[in-house]
């Protein structure tokens, strides 16, 4: 009985530190704007992962944001600017620096594409 708890535990403990480890990665990152406007294909990678945008998908820092042909997307940020890529684009996002008290905020990008 006393192993089973002992092992339990053990699992538990196993448990709590790896959902640690994946919350600090999430808190990581920081959203810094929402996918307002989209026509045709638009997706961005993030950690070695790629997904496809939608209306209201989050952008996160460090995020890669590319279209395809024909596409356009329209991003708004968190103070409320906005940026449009047009078909066969693609950003890096590098950070987002907004104060809300002051209203104000700034953008690190760099057009790759």
């Amino acid at each position: 009985m006393n192993r089973t708890r002992t092992g339990r535990a053990t699992q538990i403990l196993f448990l709590v530190a790896a959902m640690c480890a994946f919350g600090q990665q999430v808190l990581a990152q920081s959203i810094v704007g929402v996918v307002q406007r989209q026509r045709g294909d638009a997706s961005s990678s993030r950690i070695g992962a790629t997904t496809a945008l939608a209306l209201g998908a989050a952008v996160f820092a460090g995020d890669v944001v590319r279209t395809g042909t024909d596409a356009r997307i329209e991003i708004r940020l968190l103070d409320d600017s906005r940026f449009t890529l047009g078909e066969n684009a693609e950003m890096a996002i590098d950070e987002m620096t907004f104060s809300p008290d002051a209203s104000q905020g700034d953008v690190g990008r760099q057009a790759l594409r």
